[in-house]
């Protein structure tokens, strides 16, 4: 039991720290689907100025940072789940 309460706090701890960066990912700074919807009318400019590699290493970049949290959210939501399905099956 004691165990198991030291694995659950260690598991919160991470969790919310992973739910703040998933936030911040979701924010306008750094959001992936906000450069998106800027670079699409700008598209002209950012041709006529040479600007193509700048603004894709910038998408890359954002969405790398966006699916990198999401892959940390998803082993830590699955070793989560297998230690619950671990202490209900010591019961």
């Amino acid at each position: 039991m004691f165990l198991e309460v030291v694995i659950v706090k260690f598991y919160l701890h991470g969790g919310r720290d992973l739910n703040r960066l998933e936030r911040a990912t979701r924010s306008p700074m750094i959001s992936v689907f906000s450069i998106f919807s800027e670079t699409i009318p700008g598209v002209p400019t950012i041709r006529a100025y040479d600007f193509e590699d700048k603004f894709r290493d910038k998408f890359y970049k954002r969405i790398n940072t966006f699916f990198k949290v999401r892959l940390y959210q998803a082993k830590l939501n699955n070793k989560t789940n297998n230690n619950k399905i671990n202490n209900i099956n010591l019961i």
